[in-house]
């Protein structure tokens, strides 16, 4: 496999959110270890991994996104978690997937199937009760994670400054700029969580493979 291209700068909206995801995916991920991201996207966060000496594969839903992923020299398949081939891997993240999911128990009998023994799986999510928005509450994903692995950790974590970054991401409005803004509102939003102002309205999980 060629070597990724270099991460990019943070120039956009988009790169705040993608910033805080490959921070998580990293604590997990160890040097050389093989880690699968389900919605990969256009491969930044993957970029950013194996920069950092992560081995990476990913699989995203949108082509035209796979498309530039691959283009980065990444390993990613355009479609969802079943089209997976290979493993088993160290670590798999499902960023953005489980509340959308036609099936929860399906997506995660797969994620199962991918892990080795004693592996990692992460979910970075919206709880849509907080968020505002549709799909599988925060509660039933837990609750469909802890019935297949051991779950070692849980928490609400910000998320409203993402659907700001998605909305400005790619318009005539994107830009440093707007990736200094977004950056501002995490802050913003992290201080009204820690004041009990607001609820965090994300969602991350780590959990085992028995």
């Amino acid at each position: 496999m060629s070597v990724p291209l270099p991460p990019r700068l943070v120039r956009s909206a988009a790169d705040v959110p993608s910033g805080a995801t490959r921070v998580f995916l990293r604590r997990w991920a160890a040097r050389t270890s093989h880690l699968l991201q389900v919605g990969c996207g256009d491969g930044e966060v993957l970029a950013r991994l194996a920069w950092n000496g992560v081995v990476v594969s990913g699989v995203e839903e949108d082509p035209a996104a796979a498309a530039v992923a691959r283009a980065r020299g990444l390993d990613v398949v355009t479609g969802g978690i079943e089209d997976v081939r290979g493993g088993p891997f160290a670590v798999v993240a499902l960023t953005g997937v489980l509340r959308m999911a036609p099936s929860l128990d399906a997506m995660l009998r797969s994620a199962w199937r991918l892990l080795d023994d004693g592996a990692i799986l992460l979910v970075e999510d919206l709880d849509p009760r907080r968020a505002g928005t549709v799909g599988h509450a925060g509660v039933e994903i837990r609750g469909f994670v802890a019935a297949r692995f051991d779950l070692i950790d849980s928490r609400e974590v910000p998320a409203l400054y993402r659907r700001v970054a998605a909305r400005i991401s790619g318009t005539p409005r994107d830009g440093p700029g707007a990736a200094s803004a977004v950056a501002a509102l995490l802050c913003e939003e992290r201080r009204l969580v820690r004041a009990g102002v607001i609820r965090a309205a994300g969602l991350r999980l780590v959990a085992v493979k028995r």
